[in-house]
């Protein structure tokens, strides 16, 4: 009848293993240290009580061994710790340092052994918090001469994409492949090539920044280099000047970039402008900063009051930047077959005739059709339909009302992938100068709008974007 008794201590169930009329017979191998209420569901009867109060047990923490005993100066393998009353705050040292915990079951904890620049025996401590400590009789033992050593590293900085070889030379890195583990950083290598003196691997991707080398050999812990430290691998990926500091509104700029890492696939940004690349090298790149006209599109699917759907604009009015771009659509269904509009441009919304130099897709209108036009200055500039059919009886008007652009101070940045570049901003670097754009299209001879304020401390180079005259009509 064991499987039909029920005994549970706190909120674990023990599990019955012989019953008798006057005795139960659990074992439990998840019970947390401390005070426990035991209570006894007996098959057919219900719950036990013992002598009117609560029945309760008491468990304490115990450690049974661990492995390994030993380990070299750098650490960093695991340690298994067994024994009973393990819970998941429960925390390990090795003399001060902390054994950082990667599994902890009620009977088992598996930590990461710290490093330290100093051989010797260490005691184990085995914290609860608000409850107690345990110290294990059994020290571990660090040992220098067990050690594996770092003599050399190449190279020393690579880029961020990975695919380098490296090639560490030392001893004490045993020879068996199952054995030894690289990592840069927290990420696994591909060691192509090993023996006890020589690791060859090939790297992976990386952020900016110096990672550690970490060479881990199962019992030994990682190597170190002479001082007693973790040798190191920069990954470089920086930003240390561009040229020039300012250009158009209305983008075109050519930039020059500066610095270290650089493939040809970056992706480059002007604020929300994309830079295009067009020549780089591994310490420079040239690209081109994007037109940064938007596309404005209008047709004549608006609701006309009388007429209905087809013959007004949708929108009837726009709001758009100089530079910008007006695309205008039109089209009925199969059988409307004699509406014929067109653009034009108005001297305001009610004059059913064009303005005289103005803007204009033609002077015959078409069942279906397309016109673009793009707007280099300032103002308001009205349109409208010209009359759809041969009766002139229909017609609809709009307008575009174009603001001038705003001068704007933008971050450059740089990446590769999800990996942004590290930016070297010094004074020098950093400030606005009086340089213009690139861009054949503005006059060189100066700027029409005095640069931005730019009020706080940046950590990104920035390009001031200027409104620069544009030759040419509306």
């Amino acid at each position: 009848m064991t499987n039909y008794n029920t005994i549970t201590i706190g909120a674990i169930i023990c599990n019955v293993t012989e019953a008798t009329n006057t005795s139960l017979t659990c074992t439990s191998d998840v019970l947390p240290s401390g005070e426990h209420e035991v209570t006894v569901d007996v098959f057919g009867k219900g719950l036990a009580r013992y002598d009117a109060q609560n029945f309760t047990v008491h468990s304490s923490i115990q450690i049974h061994d661990f492995h390994p005993t030993c380990s070299g100066l750098g650490g960093l393998s695991n340690l298994t710790i067994t024994g009973y009353g393990f819970e998941k705050d429960s925390t390990v040292k090795l003399g001060e340092k902390i054994c950082v915990s990667r599994t902890v079951t009620s009977t088992m904890i598996v930590c990461q052994i710290p490093s330290t620049h100093f051989a010797g025996n260490v005691s184990i401590t085995l914290d609860h918090p608000g409850k107690h400590q345990v110290i294990y009789p059994v020290k571990f033992a660090y040992n220098s001469s067990t050690t594996p050593r770092v003599e050399s590293v190449y190279p020393t900085s690579v880029g961020v994409t990975g695919g380098s070889i490296m090639e560490i030379h030392g001893s004490g890195f045993n020879s068996a492949a199952k054995q030894i583990t690289l990592l840069i950083g927290d990420t696994k290598c591909n060691i192509t090539r090993h023996n006890d003196s020589l690791v060859v691997a090939e790297l992976p991707p990386c952020y900016p920044g110096r990672h550690e080398i970490k060479i881990l050999i199962i019992d030994a812990g990682a190597a170190l280099n002479k001082d007693n430290e973790l040798p190191s691998v920069e990954c470089v990926f920086e930003v240390n000047g561009v040229n020039p500091s300012s250009g158009s509104v209305y983008g075109g700029t050519t930039l020059t970039v500066t610095g270290k890492g650089f493939i040809p696939t970056l992706k480059v940004k002007a604020g929300s402008l994309d830079c295009d690349v067009t020549n780089s090298s591994d310490n420079q790149f040239i690209c081109q900063i994007g037109r940064s006209q938007a596309v404005h599109y209008i047709n004549n699917h608006g609701i006309h009051p009388n007429f209905g759907k087809y013959y007004y604009w949708k929108p009837q009015h726009v709001k758009i930047l100089v530079g910008d771009v007006v695309r205008w659509d039109w089209d009925f269904p199969f059988y409307i077959t004699t509406m014929k509009p067109r653009v034009e441009e108005t001297y305001n919304l009610t004059t059913k005739y064009g303005k005289p130099g103005g803007f204009s897709s033609g002077d015959i209108g078409s069942t279906t059709g397309s016109y673009s036009r793009q707007f280099s200055k300032a103002g308001t500039f009205f349109f409208w339909s010209g009359f759809l059919d041969s009766y002139q009886t229909t017609w609809f008007h709009g307008s575009v009302e174009v603001s001038e652009r705003v001068s704007d101070i933008a971050p450059i940045s740089v990446s590769i992938g999800e990996t942004e570049a590290t930016y070297i901003v010094n004074e020098t670097t950093n400030t606005l100068g009086n340089t213009t754009s690139m861009d054949t299209e503005a006059v060189r001879n100066g700027c029409a709008d005095a640069q931005p304020v730019f009020g706080h401390t940046c950590q990104l180079f920035r390009v001031c974007f200027l409104d620069m005259q544009i030759t040419g009509s509306n």
